[in-house]
């Protein structure tokens, strides 16, 4: 008699797994506002902080606005623990990858490499779309 127990509990992690990875992606969708900015492990204060955003779509489309005047639009994907986003706004578009730190309904870390140096952003959820 064989035993059959490791069967029946696969589809069972399988659609935990991917009903949990379909959660942990929705918590992208919506509105972000930075309020706290890390960089090569110091915090950064400036006025105009509350000004960098981010926006994630249902279907796949992102925005983000900064200091300057400074604007990105196009696709991301989630893979695992990394953000892929693509700015179609300019000539030569560059896919760009952060890595999620910490993904939350109402708070967002993400990590990233800016002019050699580690960046951290804290984001927190301004508005569901």
């Amino acid at each position: 008699m064989t035993n059959t127990t490791p069967f029946i509990w696969l589809p069972i992690g399988l659609g935990l797994f991917i009903a949990c990875a379909s959660q942990t992606e929705q918590y992208l969708v919506g509105d972000w506002q930075v309020n706290k900015l890390i960089e090569a492990e110091r915090e950064i204060h400036f006025d105009e902080l509350k000004e960098v955003r981010f926006s994630f779509y249902e279907n796949g489309k992102y925005t983000f606005s900064s200091t300057l005047n400074y604007r990105e639009a196009g696709r991301y994907e989630r893979r695992g623990n990394f953000l892929h986003t693509t700015d179609t706004l300019q000539r030569e578009t560059k896919e760009r990858r952060v890595k999620i730190m910490q993904s939350k309904p109402d708070f967002l870390q993400l990590r990233m490499m800016t002019n050699n140096k580690e960046r951290v952003l804290h984001l927190v959820k301004i508005d569901s779309i």
